[in-house]
């Protein structure tokens, strides 16, 4: 009788600890599930050849003396030059900020391979956000270019608009125009007041002056000259045209019916960056009303998250009770829920793991958290933001358009952002 008395506590112990077991396990999960979102960021979203560049990995609610990273292998033109983490508030939460230093040898997109990390008792691999190497801006040229209508057919006697780029410079001191026989070329609006000063280097291009333009035959025809007199960043003040540009025009004997969208549906006034951007805050006005319902379903996926844990307390505590009065169908059905359910929450963690705001009408994007930076864009309505860091007055964002992602970050104020 002792024996099977002994027999019994030992299986109910057993049982007891199995289940203290998973709901370790399931706990764990659940705190460490956060951390999978993370990622490695540049501090600047470009950076020059043979110069440090620095890369910044912010963890939310944990003190430094739990977190450790090491450097994977990396390509022979990136050498690792330091790292140093320490502890910060991002608002009344602690957090801890991991910077990295690293030096390119050569120009291009590089993407870094994953940082491994260990958070508490988690291991996780933390992918590295990818950062455009230019040359030094010493050893740069200047450029000057035509950005064309998207998909337009050029038909003889029609108007259409083309926008005049350039960058890679500090000053531009004049811009000539070259009479053409091929083309009416007149300068609608003019974006810059000359001469043109820059105070800091930039990868972006400028948008100079806004043209219509009318071609007076047919053929392959030679957009017109312009000549622009520049300071580069090396002190040297070359004077460059834009380069040589042809496009076909059709006669109207010839037009076949096309869409009816005039040609400034089709111009892009910014950078080739910003004009992806375009797109987007066209597909944005078209979904307009879905920004409401996607805040509504996450704030019922949170309240369902806050019920499920709920449920699985209980689930919890009555598999115990079963299990120690011996109800085994009744426990291993009510285990299996307790699984289930687990898998379902640990669903929902990690979906409202990312961050959502919205931006206000008329925010200023721009390409640093500074004032004096220059601004990216300016939308005419409310974006949808995914908040990715935050520091000081600033928050590093990118734009989410239903799953449609786009992978540049930009910095927004504060103050020109709804929180959700």
């Amino acid at each position: 009788m002792a024996k099977s008395n002994f027999k019994r506590k030992y299986f109910c112990t057993k049982r007891l600890l199995s289940l203290l077991f998973c709901f370790f396990v399931f706990s764990h999960v659940l705190f460490a599930s956060k951390y999978t979102q993370l990622r490695v960021v540049p501090k600047t979203s470009f950076a020059f050849t043979n110069e440090d560049c620095i890369f910044e990995l912010v963890i939310p609610g944990v003190s430094p003396s739990i977190v450790k990273t090491t450097i994977q292998s990396l390509p022979e033109d990136v050498r690792f030059v330091s790292s140093k983490k320490e502890q910060f508030f991002q608002g009344e939460e602690k957090a801890t900020l991991v910077q990295f230093v690293f030096n390119f040898a050569k120009p291009g997109i590089y993407k870094l391979p994953r940082l491994a990390a260990r958070i508490s008792y988690g291991g996780y691999s933390l992918p590295f956000e990818p950062i455009e190497i230019i040359e030094n801006p010493m050893t740069l040229l200047p450029q000057v270019f035509f950005q064309l209508p998207l998909d337009k057919t050029y038909y003889a006697g029609e108007k259409f608009f083309i926008t005049l780029f350039a960058k890679y410079f500090k000053n531009i001191n004049f811009i000539s125009l070259s009479l053409s026989e091929d083309f009416i070329l007149v300068e609608k609006q003019r974006y810059v007041k000359l001469p043109y000063i820059v105070n800091e280097f930039s990868t972006e291009e400028t948008s100079l002056i806004l043209f219509e333009c009318i071609p007076l035959k047919s053929g392959e025809l030679i957009l017109p000259e312009i000549e622009i007199g520049f300071e580069s960043w090396n002190g040297s003040h070359p004077v460059l045209k834009n380069p040589v540009k042809k496009i076909n025009v059709y006669s109207k004997d010839n037009k076949k019916e096309i869409s009816n969208i005039g040609a400034l549906d089709y111009f892009i006034d910014s950078t080739k960056e910003i004009s992806t951007v375009d797109v987007m805050q066209s597909n944005i006005n078209k979904t307009k009303i879905n920004l409401s319902k996607f805040f509504f379903i996450r704030k019922i996926l949170k309240i369902f998250k806050i019920f499920l844990l709920c449920v699985l307390f209980v689930l919890f505590v009555l598999s115990i009770l079963f299990f120690i009065f011996k109800k085994k169908k009744f426990a291993s059905v009510l285990f299996f829920f307790l699984i289930f359910f687990s898998f379902v929450e640990i669903f929902i963690t990690v979906a409202l793991t990312k961050k959502y705001v919205v931006a206000q009408t008329n925010a200023h994007f721009y390409k640093i958290p500074e004032e004096t930076s220059e601004v990216i864009q300016l939308f005419q309505s409310e974006i949808l933001l995914e908040l990715h860091f935050e520091k000081n007055d600033w928050m590093q964002v990118s734009f989410f358009n239903f799953g449609n992602e786009i992978e540049h970050l930009y910095w927004i104020k504060k103050e020109d952002v709804i929180f959700y």
